[in-house]
């Protein structure tokens, strides 16, 4: 199964959509939050599941703040993180995803990609779409696939290649 990865698009298209024109087939897709008023025209692009969550710029929108959500044999917890204080590190991030018995935690917020496993938790920031805080300032997205059995591969993409 594959999976698309995106955060803090910001109600800006270009990147966004160039993603799913480009993403092929894929199983799902997860939005980490600030989408700013986009669900709807995603969920009208995209012919798969779109599991979103609210970010701290969504305060106008009717989106969960968290997420559980299952694939395969993981459960994912997804947040925006800012009720986490990702910026500050990710240990209250691990400890509620393993309080919920999740193995995958999913979080934006900082704009700047992040994928490590800490306590047993793999732990997913794909960056940002729009505006990205990593070394290249180049937007950012993960592709994430998950077997039937074995372990779960993610690889960050840059969201400007085929543009």
């Amino acid at each position: 199964m594959r999976y698309v990865i995106v955060s803090d698009s910001h109600g800006y298209h270009t990147y966004l959509d160039e993603i799913i024109y480009s993403m092929g087939h894929v199983d799902g897709m997860f939005h980490l939050g600030d989408v700013e008023e986009r669900e709807t025209d995603i969920e009208a692009q995209i012919d798969c599941p779109l599991y979103i969550v609210c970010g701290n710029n969504d305060s106008e929108l009717f989106l969960p703040r968290e997420r559980e959500v299952f694939v395969g044999e993981h459960k994912i917890f997804m947040t925006h993180g800012h009720y986490y204080h990702v910026y500050y590190g990710v240990k209250e991030l691990v400890s509620e995803a393993k309080k919920r018995g999740c193995d995958i935690a999913m979080f934006g917020h900082t704009h700047s990609p992040f994928c490590q496993v800490v306590d047993g938790v793999l732990l997913l920031n794909p960056g940002s779409v729009t505006f990205p805080r990593n070394p290249e300032r180049r937007p950012t997205y993960m592709m994430m696939e998950v077997p039937e059995k074995g372990q779960v591969k993610v690889s960050l993409r840059y969201a400007d290649e085929s543009l």
